[in-house]
């Protein structure tokens, strides 16, 4: 007799990995990337090839500590075994953290109400922040950036912090702050959404601001201008990582990310 068939289900799975190596997490036709691998993995494990869909589109060198990503695949490996399973098939730099039935209606990007990232500048040049962090050849000072960032919060037009040629630009900033770790200082940001580069743009814009090229309200001033060329330099993608990602309700098996130990920190 052939088996039965596995019935569909919807998993949610929460996702780190290493950007280094990839051209992001949306699937590219030249490109590696992390969708397309947790794809594959996917397929070896069930045999199907559906669709993953994530809670964000990092950039190429982007990193993650807290990635969502859904799916809805027929297999017959037990929810407890599934994430063992997955890895098995996964690279070393990209490592699925939990997996969980989710009922029909939940979508990785549709029903989160925000996100969170955290970017990181480092004082010293050590071997393990080498693509993990921005270590800028004039260190800014930290409180005229801090001093930036009220502007941001609440909801404004970000249209002057992206490369993003189409609308919408609007973006529900919930907090914004600079903070110290114990390798130099991390830019924390949540929003509903993010626009191509915004947190790039911001970072490099306040970095100016705290070496003293800009006037602290210079970010107030690229904000109203509306205009990218009235904003920053872009930072490196290298120090960008998404650590979490909030739903309501929220997933009770989802502590808070915690960031530390290198290259991370601890602030």
């Amino acid at each position: 007799m052939r088996p039965e068939a596995a019935a569909t289900t919807r998993y949610r799975m929460t996702v780190a990995y290493d950007g280094t190596a990839y051209g992001g997490w949306q699937v590219q036709p030249n490109a590696d990337t992390v969708q397309a691998r947790l794809e594959d993995a996917i397929r070896q494990v069930s045999g199907e090839a559906p669709k993953v869909h994530g809670s964000g589109r990092t950039d190429t060198g982007v990193h993650a500590l807290g990635q969502v990503a859904s799916v809805r695949v027929a297999t017959h490996v037990p929810t407890a075994r599934l994430r063992a399973a997955l890895n098995a098939h996964l690279p070393r730099d990209v490592r699925v953290l939990r997996v969980a039935e989710a009922p029909d209606s939940f979508h990785a990007r549709f029903s989160a109400v925000w996100r969170r990232y955290r970017y990181l500048l480092a004082r010293e040049e050590l071997p393990f922040l080498q693509g993990r962090a921005w270590i800028p050849k004039g260190w800014p000072e930290l409180e005229p950036m801090q001093a930036a960032l009220p502007c941001l919060l609440g909801e404004h037009e970000f249209r002057g912090f992206t490369t993003q040629p189409d609308a919408p630009f609007g973006c529900f900033v919930h907090e914004a702050r600079w903070e110290r770790w114990e390798g130099g200082f991390a830019f924390v940001i949540r929003s509903n959404r993010f626009l191509y580069q915004m947190v790039r743009i911001l970072v490099g814009t306040c970095v100016e601001i705290g070496r003293g090229k800009r006037p602290v309200e210079g970010l107030a001033t690229a904000l109203a201008a509306g205009d990218r060329r009235a904003a920053g330099m872009l930072a490196p993608s290298c120090g960008l990582y998404l650590t979490d990602v909030g739903y309501d309700p929220p997933w009770p098996e989802d502590p808070p990310a915690t960031v530390t130990g290198p290259p991370l920190g601890r602030p």
